[in-house]
């Protein structure tokens, strides 16, 4: 087990996600950047299908878990279809994102050199974003070339619960009984409640 850097299970998701189900769709929520965290996809669309019911069905999938958990988000894809082909189907505008890919290649198979490795992310996040690079040689992954995203933003600490020192009770009363002056009279003693110190007490029993 490594170290979780920030990363929580998402809150509980829309049932009936296929796309989830099948492995193709990864939630995860990181605490950082927004106070409610931020939302970290990733997806694995069909390969060269583009748009058909069952990539559209994805992108459905992924709408409905932006709507859901309310908060901005991160999602990162091997999409198997160009930036100008996620655009078109109006994700963008449902999901209020853009899209932030590097302008070249990144998936190379002999003669064939195309840009279907980027990023979708919340329009509210954009600001943030610092550098997109394309990692090339030992990063690569089989004839993928990954998009590395870098934001740079006020971090958002964690709230863990912990156990608070109560504050201490005022000190109580001291309960002194006294024989009145005169001694026992008709039978009972006279009680008197003080706050007198144990050093300032003066009275015999």
């Amino acid at each position: 087990a490594g170290r979780s850097y920030g990363l929580q299970p998402p809150p509980e998701l829309p049932t009936s996600l296929a796309a989830v189900a099948d492995g193709r769709v990864v939630v995860a929520n990181w605490a950082g950047l927004a106070t409610q965290g931020v939302l970290l996809l990733s997806a694995y669309f069909y390969a060269g299908e583009g748009l058909t019911p069952r990539n559209l069905g994805i992108l459905e999938d992924l709408a409905r878990i932006v709507f859901t958990l309310n908060r901005p988000f991160l999602l990162g894809a091997d999409w198997n279809m160009s930036p100008e082909d996620v655009a078109a189907t109006g994700f963008l505008n449902r999901t209020r994102s853009k899209i932030h890919s590097v302008g070249s290649p990144t998936y190379f198979s002999g003669v064939v050199a195309t840009e279907i490795d980027f990023w979708v992310i919340s329009s509210s996040l954009s600001p943030f974003v610092r550098k997109l690079q394309r990692v090339d040689g030992i990063g690569a992954v089989s004839k993928h070339r990954p998009v590395l995203i870098t934001l740079a933003g006020r971090a958002k600490s964690e709230m863990f619960p912990m156990l608070a020192r109560p504050a201490m009770y005022p000190r109580a009363p001291t309960l002194v009984v006294m024989r009145s002056p005169s001694g026992v009279q008709n039978g009972f003693l006279s009680v008197s409640y003080t706050h007198l110190r144990a050093h300032e007490t003066k009275a015999n029993l």
